[in-house]
């Protein structure tokens, strides 16, 4: 199944987007190390790399969303109000509209079930370093450790 096909229209972009971001960020490391073009890593892992760095990605704007939403919430019965309404929903501090994205930001952790991948997803912070350390799993998965070294 090509979950690409899956997706909403505004996630089918984020989606491609991110892969032309971790090809970009695997061929440079390839380049930086002088990997010859028959080593470089197939499409396929790259893809793999790519569904890995879009979920991480994915839970963090959803995490956000909900912070930004409980937040602004929060300004709002600061200033005087019940809340703020956006279109037909409603948000005020701790209702189902403003937890939304990390309800579904839950939904998706709980989708992944390998504790390896779940570890990895929570190790790094930035794009870049998940996917870094993605390509040098993919790659050499004996060297990870040193890699974790010197990085830092």
């Amino acid at each position: 199944m090509d979950i690409r096909q899956q997706l909403p229209i505004r996630l089918k972009r984020r989606f491609d987007s991110i892969g032309a971001f971790v090809a970009s960020v695997v061929t440079g490391m390839e380049e930086e190390k002088g990997v010859p073009k028959k080593r470089r890593l197939p499409a396929s892992v790259k893809s793999d790399i790519s569904l890995l760095v879009f979920v991480f990605s994915l839970r963090q704007f959803l995490r956000e969303g909900s912070r930004a939403a409980e937040a602004a919430a929060k300004e709002s019965i600061r200033l005087g109000l019940s809340g703020f309404q956006v279109g037909e929903q409603v948000f005020e501090p701790g209702n189902d509209n403003t937890l939304r994205g990390q309800r579904l930001s839950e939904a998706l952790w709980e989708q992944i079930k390998d504790q390896r991948i779940r570890n990895l997803l929570e190790s790094e912070h930035t794009l870049t370093g998940l996917t870094e350390k993605l390509y040098v799993i993919a790659k050499e998965p004996e060297d990870l450790d040193r890699y974790r070294n010197t990085q830092g």
